[in-house]
């Protein structure tokens, strides 16, 4: 039976060992962020000085009912937020002001579920049907456009300029580019590069986090958990960089990242990046699975200290879902509101929130 630690859904499938060496590494600049010998404070929500301006967003609901009942990954661009809850194989897309678009979900028959999406440059909307091994393609109305069968097994996508696509690929894929972690592909899903590869020190079994592409206009992001090197590439999709974070004793060591279930107990010591990292040269944040728990960072690297979410009471860094190299969103659960966690919301979210319905804060970063 399948493991899943996680606050999302995650489906899981048919399994394959990873057993070949790795390919050479990369030959790209490298840079290491020792986090382990920051100064570490805790804190219910990010210093002032570090944020320009904070605005609440309420999600509309229809007839005091969600289109969503999980928030499992977010993309705010320009003018619309993308919501998507995998429990409710649901997208749905709002306005920047938080009033409902559009939605699209599996009773329409044409994907069984959600496994990731992304935008591309002329705004349709492309999905991976984890299950079916299918890329979708909607309009921005949420009208099918097209599907292509993929030939391996996808986790994560983010669209290029060019029409083609970074993929990370499951560890269990056993079809094309097996044992292959991260390629790039053109529009027709034939492979173009491949970046990183699977080694011995991996378990299809059990899930501990999430993970996705994160981009900015600058770049994008990479991270696959367990793994704490980051990797960024330009917008074009070429790879630019790794850094690698070190957490000093609380490193999973190589060979606690198989048979995890024999072994959870040991990440009771263990701190690892989760879901997504953003790093510039003054700062880094995101979100870690610390000692066994879901957890905001934000690291100061000027000044080598790091703030971490102060676990004792849910707040607005609790659930973090997006960061565009300038604006950090995070979503507030109904279920979760109290006076004293969020005395700093408005009293429309507030309402909002005592309605059922769900508010998203958005945070714009100063550089």
């Amino acid at each position: 039976m399948k493991i899943i630690l996680s606050l999302s859904l995650i489906a899981l499938f048919a399994v394959g060992c990873a057993t070949e060496k790795p390919k050479a590494e990369l030959d790209i600049p490298t840079e290491k962020i020792d986090l382990s010998a920051f100064r570490e404070q805790v804190t219910d929500s990010l210093p002032s000085v570090f944020v320009k301006s904070r605005r609440y967003i309420n999600l509309e609901m229809q007839k005091e009912l969600n289109y969503i009942s999980v928030v499992d990954k977010v993309i705010n661009t320009r003018d619309r937020i993308y919501v998507l809850d995998k429990r409710g194989k649901t997208l749905v897309a709002y306005d920047t002001t938080g009033k409902y678009v559009t939605k699209v979900n599996s009773t329409s028959h044409e994907f069984t579920n959600i496994a990731d999406f992304d935008i591309d440059k002329t705004g349709s909307v492309y999905l991976i049907d984890g299950r079916a091994n299918r890329i979708l393609r909607y309009s921005a109305a949420f009208s099918l456009l097209s599907f292509r069968d993929a030939p391996y097994d996808i986790d994560v996508i983010d669209c290029l300029p060019d029409g083609g696509f970074l993929f990370g690929l499951a560890s269990w894929n056993d079809r094309e580019n097996k044992h292959d972690k991260l390629i790039r592909a053109n529009g027709f899903l034939e492979t173009e590069s491949t970046f990183l590869s699977y080694d011995d020190f991996v378990d299809d079994d059990f899930w501990i986090t999430g993970y996705r592409f994160l981009k900015t206009e600058k770049e994008i992001f990479y991270n696959k958990p367990l793994d704490n090197d980051v990797y960024t590439f330009s917008p074009a999709g070429d790879v630019r960089k790794r850094y690698t974070f070190d957490f000093g004793k609380m490193n999973v060591p190589q060979q606690d990242k198989k048979d995890i279930e024999k072994k959870v107990s040991n990440y009771d010591n263990y701190r690892l990046l989760s879901e997504f990292t953003y790093i510039n040269e003054h700062y880094a944040l995101g979100r870690l699975w610390d000692k066994r728990k879901f957890r905001f960072f934000y690291a100061d690297r000027r000044k080598q200290e790091l703030y971490l979410e102060d676990l004792s009471a849910i707040g607005e860094l609790s659930h973090i879902m997006d960061f565009d190299g300038r604006r950090l969103l995070t979503v507030i659960y109904p279920g979760e509101y109290d006076e004293k966690g969020f005395k700093d919301l408005s009293e429309e979210a507030k309402a909002h929130l005592k309605a059922g319905g769900f508010v998203l804060c958005e945070y714009e970063m100063s550089m």
